[in-house]
């Protein structure tokens, strides 16, 4: 479903922060205080997804700066995702990505490497998550929820999949179908604790936790 006054983009505001602006009426402009992003690569029983989240200034009635999703993209194929990760880390100034480091993964990370490199992009940095475990991950996404910290547009796929979870969602086995809550998962964690001294994306020298 396409949002009535969709974001653009997203440019340093001069009241600080962070200004997320949209197509039309710019009364729907707001300010966040930073931009992170999660990464889910394909894999043999999900596409690949990529979610943009911006964290607002204020706290909520929970103690919570909700987090707003910005942006998210879906694709079976890991070209088309790597480039849209370097369209949008840029559109909406996104530099601290997260997703989960393995050998499964490291091919998807040099192809990113080489496509940012080749598009002159500085300043992105790659970092491993938070929490790495599925459970942990899910139950942290519901809490937020629960809490009014995670707002989420209707009509897209990580509200669809994070509303729709049931109790035994919760068995690893079935997360597959999940695959933007799971990307959710890499970024969430940076939200909860001091941001990570980050891991630059770079040729060689990844870092695996």
């Amino acid at each position: 479903m396409k949002p009535d006054n969709p974001i653009t983009h997203a440019i340093y505001s001069n009241r600080g922060g962070i200004e997320i602006v949209h197509e039309g009426d710019q009364d729907d402009n707001f300010i966040v205080e930073t931009v992170r992003g999660g990464i889910l690569w394909p894999a043999v029983e999900s596409p690949g997804y990529f979610c943009i989240l911006g964290q607002r200034p204020t706290f909520n009635d929970f103690k919570k700066k909700p987090l707003v999703l910005l942006a998210e993209h879906s694709t079976d194929l890991p070209q088309k995702l790597i480039e849209t990760i370097t369209i949008e880390t840029r559109r909406m100034m996104c530099r601290d990505i997260f997703c989960d480091f393995n050998e499964h993964t490291f091919q998807f990370q040099e192809d990113l490497d080489r496509h940012i490199k080749k598009f002159g992009i500085v300043g992105v940095n790659l970092n491993g998550p938070y929490l790495a475990d599925w459970i942990n991950g899910i139950l942290s996404a519901q809490q937020w929820m629960s809490e009014d910290a995670l707002e989420l547009p209707r009509g897209t796929v990580l509200r669809d999949q994070l509303s729709g979870m049931k109790f035994e969602d919760r068995d690893p086995t079935r997360r597959g179908p999940f695959y933007a809550v799971d990307a959710l998962r890499c970024v969430l964690g940076s939200f909860e604790v001091p941001a990570p001294r980050p891991v630059t994306i770079k040729q060689a020298g990844y870092f695996y936790a």
